[in-house]
C-alpha cells in the first residue's frame, strides 16, 4: 500500500471509532457525574453510580420519593469499589444517602 491508501486507511477507521464512541457517549457518564461522600443526603437526577471506595447506602429516593434500597438490594449491604448500581428505564436516582464511603453519581 501507499503512503496515501495508507492514511486513507487510518482516517476510515478512525471516524469508525468516532462513531461508535459518540453512541456510546451518553451511557457512559457525557451527561456529567457527581463524587458523593458525607452522610448528608445528595439530590440529582441520577440514572446510576459507581462505588469510588467500599461504601454503604442508608437511603436511595426514585423520582416520586419512593425508596429504592430493597428493590437494589442494597440494605444492609457494603459495596466494594467498582460496584455499579443502575436503576431500571424510566425511574432515576433522586436522593442518595451513605453512612459510608464515596460513590460517584451519573446524572441521567
Amino acid at each position: 500500500m501507499e503512503n496515501n491508501d495508507l492514511l486513507k486507511e487510518q482516517a476510515r477507521r478512525l471516524r469508525h471509532i468516532e462513531s461508535i464512541v459518540c453512541c456510546i457517549g451518553d451511557n457512559v457518564g457525557l451527561k456529567g457525574s457527581k463524587v458523593i461522600s458525607g452522610t448528608s443526603p445528595v439530590t440529582g437526577t441520577f440514572q446510576y453510580f459507581i462505588v469510588n471506595s467500599t461504601a454503604v447506602v442508608s437511603a436511595i429516593l426514585d423520582q416520586n420519593g419512593n425508596s429504592l434500597m430493597t428493590s437494589l438490594g442494597l440494605s444492609a449491604v457494603s459495596l466494594n469499589t467498582l460496584t455499579k448500581i443502575t436503576v431500571p428505564q424510566g425511574t432515576v436516582i433522586s436522593s442518595i444517602t451513605l453512612a459510608s464511603g464515596t460513590v460517584v453519581a451519573y446524572y441521567a
